[in-house]
């Protein structure tokens, strides 16, 4: 009984450090951008996506052997990329019982989540800002998830992801697409936050 208790604490406690750390999050870029001005999330992306290359994207094929437990990337793999990009790391609560980490930009608005055990990780998701009024903040945020979604996803995805941001709509957006084994899911809110997921196929 004294284990299942400390295990509903341990999940509960995981539940509510994630909230935090969002509400966390929308507090830094709203005290940190609320006194710029610029353009919208929509016409940022829409000026990234006519200043690249057309380039399309794989539908089917496994560009990562198939794990028999979560993505098949190690931890290590992962932050050793955006340690080179300037972030942080340090160890959260478990969630479910698998292991956590997180990881937070030099911007402070943006954080990345590595959920699952080192050697095999089960779930990626970046948390960043996209305000209305600091649109370099908003290309530098957009940035970070479609090389995330390249590297980690599946090549190609990225491209996918930035085609997708012109169909929010009263700052909403869920969109997901599998690649291969893989599956990215992006999730904008109006409050000015949003997520990209990688996960594994259903």
């Amino acid at each position: 009984m004294k284990e299942i208790r400390l295990s509903r604490a341990v999940v509960i406690l995981g539940v509510i450090t994630f909230f935090v750390l969002l509400i966390a999050v929308g507090l830094l870029a709203y005290k940190h951008f609320s006194s710029n001005s610029g353009s919208s999330p929509t016409s940022v992306a829409s000026e990234v996506v006519s200043s690249q290359p057309t380039q399309g994207v794989s539908e089917a094929p496994n560009f990562y052997p198939t794990p028999t437990r979560g993505l098949g990337i190690s931890r290590k793999e992962i932050m050793d990329v955006y340690k080179q990009k300037g972030f942080t790391f340090e160890e959260s609560s478990p969630v479910g019982g698998s292991p956590r980490v997180i990881g937070r930009a030099t911007n402070g608005v943006v954080y990345l989540e590595i959920i699952g055990p080192p050697e095999n990780v089960e779930k990626i998701t970046m948390m960043f800002g996209v305000p209305s009024d600091a649109p370099s903040v908003v290309r530098e945020n957009l940035a970070y998830v479609s090389a995330l979604l390249d590297e980690f996803a599946a090549p190609g995805s990225g491209d996918w992801f930035i085609n997708e941001i012109p169909k929010i709509k009263n700052g909403g957006l869920d969109s997901s697409k599998t690649f291969g084994n893989r599956e990215a899911q992006i999730m904008f809110y109006p409050n000015g936050m949003a997520f990209a997921i990688i996960a594994p196929a259903p």
